[in-house]
């Protein structure tokens, strides 16, 4: 009984994990700037993404600004700390911890 249980069990198991849960989102973006700062976080986390450009996209791209470029390295910093949490090869500090750092 047990063993049939079991086997039961991995079936349904098996089953499950064929059917792999995916999100799309959709974002529209009218500013290349914040196009390439979507863009850098998405790769920081290692998502998988997909561009599609509208055919009047006649503006021209531009390099970011230090004030921007500050900000995506901060932004994929943060993701990519995101990312080993998850994974379980860091801890975060704990609300208490970063309010004792502040005071």
């Amino acid at each position: 009984m047990f063993a049939a249980q079991m086997q039961g069990d991995l079936l349904i198991k098996g089953i499950f994990s064929i059917f792999e849960m995916m999100t799309r989102v959709t974002v529209d973006i009218d500013n290349k700037k914040s196009e390439q700062l979507v863009l850098g976080v998405l790769k920081a986390l290692g998502l998988s993404y997909e561009v599609e450009h509208k055919e009047n996209d006649a503006k021209t791209e531009k390099p970011l600004n230090k004030a921007e470029l500050a900000m995506y390295e901060r932004l994929k910093k943060s993701f990519e700390q995101i990312k080993l949490y998850q994974e379980g090869k860091i801890e975060l500090k704990t609300i208490e911890e970063v309010l004792a750092e502040l005071s």
